[in-house]
């Protein structure tokens, strides 16, 4: 029996627009068949008031799970709680509302992101409100494309069969025709036809370019931009096979009898592409963000304050975005995962491009995340190879990764040229689900069920060796502690630690999150912290941000020490943080202000005060001490 599929999360947008009465009116289309459930994550007492002063009756019910929407859409709108803190007045906008309004987006993406939702649909944004509230995003496609960490998404419209996608997005026209490049037209070119084939299901996709200047140029008479950056493009994509030609002058390019000759257009700014695509269809087009590893789609207007609450808001264009959102939601799922199935049961060996989509992976082997192992899973594969990157050279290396779970951040290590990938992994449900990878990669990847503190990492590689993981956050401190004596084995360490324990590895002596995880790793190696990793990147999101941090092994300690009394000191000396050191190192058994006095200690200093060789000054004159007794 097929799964029913998945609710829509459906976004506030800017409160003072027509975003609430367009969900409204979609929900009661729902009796004509025209959308599928979905849940809107908004403001409850909004949409009361705003069908109460529509006349519209509409009962509405609170949810705490996109799981509960399936069963009571037929009845009541299912509506995930977001409060804003200002009044809403219908046509004026409050820049007071704009973290509710971008709690509405984070939530919904969240969801889809968590494998709740089968797609996000926004609604309309007030930009400037949001702008003045220090939004950092011109607009929610760069937006989404932060959370998702994507660098450069795609903004395609679709009416029907017309498709237009610029290549430059929420930009001055002035600056869109600076920021032209050769690399950004191949870019959009080649995710436009990526999402053709696999969003749109056509097999074969046509592309064509559209010139930026009139009648293309005219010979470089009217512009060099079509000779020196669009050409190069069109030339090196038809190269790589793509069927796409240009650049066509865009004044002959979005007439009826030109749009039957390609699949999409590509433009090179703004309104090229906006313009032609509302004039055919001003109330039913949508736009749909390409690139992303959730389905986003929107109603192509915005927010029409100058109707907002007079209740003749035109839901065309929304029941569009839903309906295609549908759509593109069951293509993927329909082509991903049947294909993995057929592929495993066959005797032909997996592909790189052939695998799943690691949501299918989780999907099929039910790999909800387990809180007692510390599971929150990276889906992204352009943050897990950023990760990779942030290693450096890989080639001929043994990497060793902790907590693989569905494999996004092994897929990206055995991407790079790692001579041998050893993921070590305790939950048997993840042992299973890198079965794909493993026919693929059979001579590069090991996979051992094994608990990462069972491990002794030394005796899994031979010849020069890396560990790359996103720790599982239960163990994370226990296993940095378990490999610090082995430390110079390793050439470097790129490791996920939530942000707070990150901040301790990297502390300088007199600050707070100074202590003895840091004095012992920063003796033998230098750390540094390379970027943070927000809840939204994982699923399922964890309540704190992480933290990427780069450990380098040094050549020579910071300074002679026997690693076994640089413990107990830092034991002694951190166990009772809030004393003096004349007090807390009482504990070592030794004649205290004699330990301080040969080591050149402040016998009123605080272990936070002490740098890392101080410490070490410390485990030498305990040694000397304990000798001699």
């Amino acid at each position: 029996m097929t799964e029913p599929a998945l609710p829509i999360a459906v976004t506030m947008g800017e409160p003072a627009g027509i975003g609430g009465e367009l969900v409204l009116k979609c929900w009661l289309n729902r009796e004509m068949g025209k959308v599928r459930p979905f849940f809107a994550v908004d403001s409850p007492a909004r949409l009361k008031a705003v069908a109460g002063h529509l006349g519209i009756d509409i009962p509405i019910r609170k949810i705490q799970s996109p799981s509960q929407s399936a069963s009571i859409f037929a009845t009541e709108l299912p509506v995930m709680p977001i409060e804003l803190p200002a009044s809403v007045n219908p046509g004026a906008p409050n820049p007071a509302n704009a973290d509710a309004v971008i709690e509405s987006i984070t939530t919904a993406v969240a969801a889809a992101q968590n494998g709740e939702a089968s797609a996000v649909v926004t609604t309309p944004l007030h930009k400037a409100s949001l702008i003045r509230s220090d939004f950092p995003h011109p607009g929610h496609t760069e937006f989404l494309g932060a959370l998702a960490h994507v660098s450069d998404p795609v903004m395609m419209l679709v009416s029907g069969d017309f498709r237009v996608v610029p290549v430059t997005i929420h930009l001055a026209l002035r600056e869109a025709i600076d920021a032209l490049t050769t690399d950004s037209i191949i870019h959009t070119c080649r995710i436009t036809h990526k999402a053709l084939s696999a969003d749109f299901g056509i097999r074969h996709p046509r592309i064509m370019v559209a010139a930026l200047n009139p009648h293309a140029g005219e010979d470089e008479l009217l512009g060099h931009e079509e000779q020196r950056i669009i050409r190069p493009a069109v030339i090196r994509l038809q190269q790589d096979g793509l069927d796409i030609h240009g650049p066509v002058a865009a004044d002959s390019l979005f007439h009826a009898d030109a749009r039957a000759t390609y699949d999409a257009a590509i433009c090179m700014y703004h309104d090229q592409a906006l313009i032609p695509l509302k004039t055919t269809d001003f109330s039913g087009g949508v736009n749909v963000t390409l690139g992303l590893p959730f389905v986003r789609t929107s109603p192509d207007h915005g927010t029409a304050f100058d109707i907002a609450g007079k209740g003749i808001a035109d839901e065309s264009s929304m029941v569009a975005a839903l309906t295609l959102a549908s759509q593109i939601s069951d293509r993927r799922n329909q082509s991903a995962a049947p294909h993995f199935l057929r592929m495993l049961k066959s005797s032909e060996r997996l592909q790189p491009d052939s695998l799943p989509a690691l949501r299918d992976v989780i999907a099929r082997h039910k790999l909800s995340a387990r809180r007692g192992l510390g599971q929150n899973f990276l889906l992204d594969l352009n943050l897990t190879r950023r990760i990779v990157r942030a290693a450096g050279e890989l080639d001929g290396y043994d990497v060793v990764e902790i907590g693989p779970g569905p494999g996004g951040l092994t897929r990206a290590l055995l991407e790079s040229k790692a001579r041998r990938v050893i993921a070590v992994e305790r939950d048997e449900r993840c042992v299973e689900a890198l079965t794909g990878l493993a026919q693929v990669y059979p001579d590069r990847l090991t996979v051992l069920r094994k608990d990462a503190l069972d491990v002794h990492f030394p005796e899994l590689v031979s010849g020069p060796a890396k560990i790359i993981a996103n720790l599982p956050y239960n163990i994370a401190t226990a296993l940095l502690l378990h490999w610090i004596p082995d430390i110079r084995r390793l050439d470097g360490m790129i490791l996920m630690f939530q942000k707070e324990v990150a901040e301790r590895l990297v502390a300088l002596p007199g600050t707070k999150a100074y202590g003895r995880l840091t004095v012992l790793l920063q003796w033998l190696a230098s750390v540094e912290r390379l970027f943070d990793v927000p809840p939204t990147a994982f699923v399922p999101p964890p309540k704190v941000t992480s933290s990427i941090v780069a450990i380098t092994p040094r050549s020579e300690p910071a300074a002679p020490a026997d690693r076994e009394l640089l413990e107990r000191v830092t034991a002694a000396a951190f166990g009772q943080r809030r004393k003096m050191l004349r007090s807390s190192l009482r504990m070592l058994n030794v004649d205290t202000m004699t330990l301080l006095e040969r080591s050149g200690t402040l016998p009123t200093a605080r272990p936070e005060e002490l740098d890392v060789t101080e410490f070490c000054a410390l485990a030498r004159s305990l040694g000397v001490l304990e000798s001699s007794s």
